[in-house]
Parts: structure tokens; C-alpha cells; sequence
């Protein structure tokens, strides 16, 4: 049982002892807390403590690595135990349940607070993760690409979202010059080797391309034309996503609070990258790897993966969301055509006296 204070907010973190089982809440003591949730980086939750007698620092009770629970609301369903070979129907809606994520204590830090009493700016990351830096017995599991990363969550209890590569990647022992490979540098080495990401989430180790996540979760289901990333060409397929709808509409799942920022780049006409505000209902149970269908907004419209999703968990502020087109290797981008090539102009030129048929005002 968690021991609990009398409190006016409920952070949903429980701080663990690893021996007794104990759960501790320190409701009372937390001044800030927000969430970080990435496929790129560590996700992490920033948690500030007020500790004005120097209790906490006295029992040592922020000490690294020590176990924190946290319990956000989820949208039902969000997850699909086992390794996905399709994209399976996931619904979401408003029914919540409560998901324990685990995490540890990657950092703390003492500084002074108000008056003359002391605060602690505390870092906590998936514990999987940290576990996986620390453990360098990375030649112990069996298999090659998939199947490794496959062994890899069977011993950290962890679901796989796993795309097959049969790549390799040798592994470094130890030496005199350097530490050998951890078994998250393997992972990260495999990924990298087969052009997948790799990143935990709500103890789900993703270990996929871009291509193969986008569509695979959303709250709708419906046949979608999308641009090839490959051929560059449409066509259509049936997919999963969530709607994000300019100008939202109360009923909306999603609701933007703004026009997204998206930018669609030159270089590969293919390639977006944006953000968003969201209203928090719904928002914060948004997870990287998820996928959004933006509406609305002319040339910008379409199917993009969420890579980072930020919150302050104790605020109203909404939800900042950035999202991306899955990436293209260099090969499979097919470029702007040359287009109209024009002769040298003059300042008499521009009103159309010498070139063309003339200037519209509109």
C-alpha cells in the first residue's frame, strides 16, 4: 500500500523501495512536474521538490537509480502486445485506465529554493532504458536483429513493436581504452544499421521504421491515398489514425488551440516537419509513434508521425505535439522538375513591357 498524504493535486508518482515494496507520495512537496515524452531522446519527467528542513537530503531519498512509479491516464487499447506484423484496428476513446509506466531517478540536483530553504530538480527516465545502459553482458542474448531485440525485451518484461531486418552489428568488449558496448548501445547500433528508431514507450520497446509505424495507430480506420515514400507515387491503403482537424470542432478528439507550424522543405518536397497546441482533453495521452491526419490546411494536409509529445503535468497549458513525414533515404526522393528556366530581367522588365503578358494586381 502507498503511503498518502493529504493533498489538493495528485502527481501520480509514487516513489519505490526497491526491498519493501513501499510506495511513497510526496504530493505535498512537488512545486512543478512536467512530461517529456520522445522517440529521438530519452522520454523524462521534470519534477521540482521542495525540501525546506533538508529531510529528503538527510535520507538520501532522491539516491539515482531509485524506482518511481508514475500512473498517467491512457487511452484504451493503446498498446498491441506482440510483435505487429500489420496494422491492427486500435480505437481510442474517453474510457481511461491507469497504465503504471516505471521510471528511475537518471538525476537530482540541490539548489538553493525560496528563502533559505532548498529544493531538488529531479530527472527521471524508463528504468528498462537505464537498466539496458548499465547492463554490458550485451553478447548473452541469442539472435541476429530482430530476434536480439526480441530477447532483449523478454528478459526486461517489456511488449515489442518490432519490424523484422536480419542486420548485425558486431559487439565491443571491454579493453583497455573503453567500456564494453551496453545493450542499449547495441540496440541503438541495429537501429541505426536498418534505419529504424528505437525508443521505449509505456513499456513498449519500438524497434521499427518510420514507414512501418506510420498508420499503425489511430482512432480512426479508413482507406487512405498517401504518397509512397519509396516510389514517390500515390497510393492507397488502409491505415489507423487520429484526426487534427483546423478549425476544430468541440467534438473532435483532438482539438488544436492554434494553426500548426509546418514546414515542407525543397530539398524533398515529401519531407514535413511540424507542431502543434492541443486543448489537454485527450492530448496527453498522446505517445510518439502514434499517427495524426492534419485537415484543413491546404498543401499541408496529410498523414504524420508523432516523434515528441511535452506537457507541464500540473498545469492547463496545452499540449505541445511535433510531428514529422517519415524519412526518405536520398535514393527515393524524387526532386522538383527543372522548371521554366527565365531570361535575365531588368527593372524595365518587371511590368511586363519586354517580357511576358503584364502585371495582375490582386
Amino acid at each position: 500500500m502507498a503511503q498518502i498524504d493529504s493533498n489538493t493535486r495528485e502527481t501520480n508518482l509514487r516513489f519505490v523501495d526497491d526491498d519493501s515494496g513501499l510506495q511513497v507520495n510526496i504530493n505535498n512537496s512537488i512545486l512543478s512536474m512536467s512530461v517529456s515524452y520522445s522517440a529521438d531522446l530519452a522520454s523524462q519527467i521534470s519534477v521540482v521538490v521542495h525540501d525546506p528542513d533538508l529531510q529528503f537530503a538527510k535520507n538520501n531519498f532522491f539516491h539515482v537509480t531509485r524506482t518511481v512509479f508514475f500512473s498517467p491516464e491512457t487511452l484504451r487499447n493503446y498498446q498491441d502486445p506482440g510483435i505487429a506484423v500489420r496494422s491492427p484496428e486500435i480505437m481510442l476513446d474517453s474510457t481511461t485506465e491507469y497504465r503504471i509506466q516505471i521510471f528511475e531517478i537518471a538525476a537530482a540536483e540541490l539548489t538553493q529554493g525560496p528563502g533559505s530553504s532548498a529544493v531538488w530538480n529531479i530527472e527521471l527516465r524508463p528504468k528498462t532504458v537505464q537498466q539496458m545502459k548499465r547492463d554490458i553482458n550485451a553478447r548473452s542474448y541469442k539472435g541476429k536483429g530482430s530476434e536480439y531485440v526480441k530477447a532483449v525485451c523478454e528478459k526486461y518484461n517489456m511488449l515489442p513493436l518490432i519490424e523484422y531486418t536480419g542486420k548485425m552489428v558486431s559487439i565491443s568488449g571491454a579493453n583497455n581504452s573503453k567500456a564494453a558496448d551496453s545493450v542499449w548501445d547495441v540496440l541503438s547500433s541495429l537501429a541505426s544499421e536498418a534505419k529504424f528508431v528505437v525508443y521505449e514507450s509505456d513499456n513498449t520497446l519500438v524497434f521499427a521504421s518510420q514507414r512501418f509505424l506510420l498508420g499503425l495507430y489511430g482512432s480512426e480506420h479508413s482507406d487512405v491515398e498517401i504518397i509512397d515514400p519509396v516510389t514517390s507515387a500515390p497510393v492507397t491503403k488502409r491505415l489507423n489514425y487520429i484526426p487534427a482537424r483546423w478549425p476544430s470542432r468541440s467534438s473532435d478528439l483532438l482539438r488544436l488551440v492554434s494553426i500548426p507550424t509546418i514546414r515542407r522543405s525543397d530539398n524533398d518536397p515529401l519531407e514535413v516537419r511540424g507542431s502543434m497546441s492541443l486543448d489537454r482533453l485527450s492530448a496527453t495521452t498522446l505517445r510518439p509513434g502514434m499517427t495524426i491526419r492534419i485537415y484543413g490546411l491546404p498543401y499541408m494536409d496529410g498523414l504524420y508521425l508523432i516523434d515528441s509529445v511535452e506537457y507541464d503535468y500540473l498545469g492547463n497549458q496545452p499540449v505541445s505535439v511535433s510531428f514529422r513525414s517519415p524519412e526518405r533515404e536520398k535514393k527515393d526522393i524524387r526532386q522538383f522538375d527543372i522548371g521554366k528556366i527565365y531570361p535575365a530581367l531588368y527593372n524595365r522588365s518587371i511590368d511586363g513591357t519586354d517580357f511576358g503578358s503584364g502585371v495582375i494586381e490582386v
